[in-house]
């Protein structure tokens, strides 16, 4: 038996996240470099003429973060041709090995033959396991999304991890799914990252500005909203959904609220560690305006959760359709971000005077 270190990712809305942020939020150096990052927001831009889902994520680059993005972690992909020229024996016999080598194991297979997954024996689905430990020929540890789409930890065996691989390797072989990979992730022992005051100053005034720096030398944001402008945007989606706009494809209206609520979230958990470790001074009313600013997200979240409950045909709360959705959505979209624009001014006026103190 072995169990890598693992831990409760701060951040679940997207497996990127979910699974890079739980190996590095088991080790606690790692927290400086987290609340150092994850500040911007980003949304596609010209959803409504490219008839698209509005796709709302944290911004750090326009990189995959699964290929290298994330400083503390070593990384190896492979893709079903190598795992064939190798002539891999079974996906469950290289998990074990790899674990014993320290890494983890991000496994690129079909969840419709993982007995957690909401698609088990139902349809199709490549998607991205994460394993962290095994019983030698019995099951290995993992992390993902379970049958009611909650986050977590669960077992799986190894004649269940072989069906699924056997079965996406086949999926990609014939075309009908796109090549993601399987990742190996390992810590990396020998890096370290001090807690930047100036990296977080500069993001905030890129998030007012609704623009950004990071990675222009490789990317071109324009195509991109960013920022304080993700309110238009999704006020702008929701107006879309309420009208039921047939150029809207895709929709995940829930993910979105989910993420934004993440990104408060991580914004009010920021402060907090900013307060203990020192790096700012006189924070308590500007974690008391964060957490109000993540409070309102968490409503309309669940507001909207509930409504989507209450349409499903086994759902007993069909009575608890959510009256005026919209307006609520939208009436708390329009003060969340009046609110935080005026806590990320004082914010960013607070670190420069702390930065000014520090360097007199």
């Amino acid at each position: 038996m072995i169990q890598l270190p693992i831990g409760k990712p701060p951040i679940v809305g997207l497996l990127r996240w979910a699974h890079t942020l739980g190996i590095t939020s088991a080790y606690s150096h790692t927290l400086p470099w987290f609340y150092s990052n994850f500040i911007q927001l980003s949304g596609n831009r010209h959803f409504i003429e490219n008839g698209e889902e509005f796709f709302l994520d944290f911004y750090r680059g326009g990189r995959k973060e699964f290929d290298g993005n994330n400083p503390f972690l070593l990384y190896r992909k492979l893709g079903v041709d190598v795992f064939g020229m190798l002539g891999l024996r079974s996906m469950s016999a290289f998990c074990a090995e790899a674990l014993e080598a320290g890494y983890y194991p991000d496994v690129f297979l079909d969840e419709q033959w993982i007995p957690q997954s909401h698609a088990f024996e139902s349809y199709r689905l490549p998607h991205h396991l994460l394993i962290y430990g095994y019983d030698y020929g019995k099951h290995f540890y993992c992390q993902g999304f379970d049958k009611r789409g909650i986050y977590g930890d669960y077992k799986v065996s190894f004649d269940d991890l072989d069906r699924a691989y056997s079965s996406v390797a086949e999926l990609v072989r014939t075309g009908e799914a796109g090549e993601q990979g399987t990742f190996l992730f390992k810590l990396d022992p020998d890096y370290e990252y001090r807690f930047d005051r100036c990296a977080v100053i500069g993001q905030l005034k890129d998030y007012l500005r609704g623009d950004t720096e990071e990675n222009r030398i490789n990317r071109n944001p324009g195509k991109d909203v960013l920022g304080i402008e993700v309110y238009d945007s999704l006020l702008l989606y929701f107006d879309c959904v309420r009208r039921e706009d047939p150029r809207l494809k895709g929709r995940a209206d829930i993910r979105q609220l989910h993420l934004l609520w993440e990104h408060k979230k991580t914004m009010a958990d920021r402060l907090i560690y900013m307060k203990r470790e020192g790096h700012l001074a006189g924070a308590d009313e500007l974690i008391a305006s964060s957490r109000s600013v993540a409070r309102m997200a968490m409503t309309i979240r669940n507001l909207y959760l509930r409504d989507a409950m209450a349409q499903t045909e086994s759902s007993p709360f069909a009575a608890a359709r959510v009256r005026n959705l919209f307006d609520l959505v939208e009436h708390h979209l329009l003060a969340m971000k009046e609110a935080e624009t005026d806590l990320i001014r004082k914010l960013i006026k607070s670190l420069e005077q702390s930065s000014g103190n520090l360097t007199a």
